[in-house]
């Protein structure tokens, strides 16, 4: 039966469409069951020729054809036939209010931002129900093949939103269409020998014949149904949009973002403010972008840039003023300006915390104390199986060697005795009482806990 609604909702607004005036028409888009996204996803993101510089998105044509089809439906004449549509109408007019210029500087294809082609595909293919599962496999996927941008995952749930804005501009084309079928069913009713002759095809068409029957007063279990089908299914679909709006609002893409990997071994960016980090990523955007080079190899770069190099990149000049000192730093915005920020929390914040609250040092000891070299840093020894658990937040990166499969510990904080079991798996996770845990702080409070992490096999295995 969905089948059948689908393909009627699909005929007669062709049928209108190429009749009436020309305005671009909706996609038609077929679900993709769980069981074989995985599969699909991997092949259109293969297919996907490589990224060009990004172009202005425009919107406007999108909000125009949405309040068209608001005062369309809104028209007295059609009754309460798209009363269930209006309930609806400030919301709607609530949500295309904002503009998309984050999406104008992504990576695109044939003027498409990237971003926005993986959540159409996410969420096309499930009929606009946003489920975060799927985007986050696509996004998994197409890392695998070429590392999306820190600007596409701060962009990506503004991409869904315009995706979602597709599809009501989309969805009011069609409820433009069913009311044009309302018209002309009310002047065919009226008399049908004055009916031009390019509407002719539309007497074929159960849901207009069902719609015409509405006219007449002749409700039979067949055309009543036909009609109320369609209208609930474009209901349905309106209901998907929206609640996938508020599904997005708390979404958060950040996990995916590769570099993640290597940066999160630092203590010094491990806990730094979400502000500080965003600012640092920013700029290892910069120069991967500035490079051409994949943000994941240049943060293994740096990786290894900060086992080895020494400094002598910053410049430091001193003024003495009324028996004071005043020393102004300088340092070029490159590689070496990350790796003094992962060296010293100091340094982090001097270089990437807002202005508002940088520390103010006294004394340049700090300063004179890093000059020597770049220690290699790696919070996580073998020898403590990577805890660390600094201010109560546990952060957990176990290395096993190759030939050991797994191991449990049992460690000690502020007097409290957890369990952590390390076991060889497909990928990294943790888990806390056989729950997942993702995204979020783990803090370690009064409660023993039990934790089990799994390390991936080594590639040699």
């Amino acid at each position: 039966m969905e089948y059948a609604i689908g393909i009627g909702v699909t005929l007669i607004f062709c049928a209108l469409y190429l009749l009436g005036r020309r305005k671009p028409a909706p996609e038609f888009f077929d679900r993709i069951e769980d069981d074989g996204f995985e599969l699909a996803a991997t092949a259109y993101l293969s297919s996907l020729s490589a990224p060009e510089r990004g172009r202005e998105t425009n919107a406007a044509p999108l909000k125009r054809r949405i309040k068209s089809g608001l005062r369309r439906i809104s028209r007295k004449r059609y009754g309460d036939s798209f009363a269930c549509f209006l309930q609806n109408k400030d919301v709607i007019k609530a949500r295309i209010k904002r503009g998309y210029p984050e999406l104008s500087s992504l990576p695109s294809m044939d003027g498409t931002p990237r971003a926005v082609l993986l959540c159409k595909f996410a969420l096309a293919r499930n009929g606009f129900d946003f489920a975060p599962e799927r985007l986050l496999k696509l996004m998994d996927i197409q890392n695998s093949i070429r590392t999306l941008s820190f600007k596409e995952i701060c962009a990506m749930k503004v991409a869904a939103e315009y995706v979602l804005e597709e599809a009501l501009a989309g969805l009011f084309c069609k409820l433009e269409a069913l009311a044009k079928a309302h018209d002309i069913a009310e002047r065919y009713v009226r008399a049908p020998a004055f009916l031009p002759k390019k509407y002719g095809e539309l007497t074929k068409s159960k849901l207009f014949l069902s719609i015409c029957a509405i006219y007449i007063g002749y409700r039979s279990e067949f055309y009543g149904n036909m009609y109320d089908d369609v209208r609930d299914k474009l209901l349905s679909e309106l209901s998907s949009i929206l609640s996938s709006y508020e599904k997005i609002a708390t979404f958060d893409p950040s996990e995916m973002y590769s570099p993640l990997e290597v940066l999160d071994k630092f203590d010094v960016f491990g806990y730094a403010d979400s502000d500080t980090k965003r600012r640092f990523l920013t700029l290892l955007s910069e120069l991967a972008d500035k490079e051409n080079l994949d943000e994941y190899l240049l943060v293994l770069r740096l990786e290894a840039y900060m086992q080895s190099a020494s400094t002598g990149h910053m410049s430091v000049k001193r003024f003495e003023i009324f028996n004071r000192g005043i020393f102004v730093l300088s340092h070029k915005k490159d590689l070496t300006m990350l790796a003094t920020a992962l060296s010293s929390s100091y340094f982090m914040d001097v270089y990437f915390k807002t202005d508002n609250r940088r520390p103010k040092g006294k004394s340049i000891s700090k300063i004179v104390g890093f000059e020597n070299s770049f220690e290699p840093i790696y919070k996580f020894q073998t020898v403590n199986f990577g805890i660390s658990a600094i201010n109560d937040k546990l952060r957990i990166n176990p290395r096993l060697p190759s030939d050991v499969l797994s191991a449990d510990v049992e460690f000690l904080h502020n007097d409290v005795r957890h369990t952590l079991h390390i076991v060889r798996g497909k990928e990294r996770a943790l888990y806390v009482e056989d729950r997942l845990v993702r995204g979020v702080d783990l803090c370690l409070r009064n409660t023993p806990l039990e934790i089990t992490a799994t390390v991936p096999y080594e590639s040699s295995e």
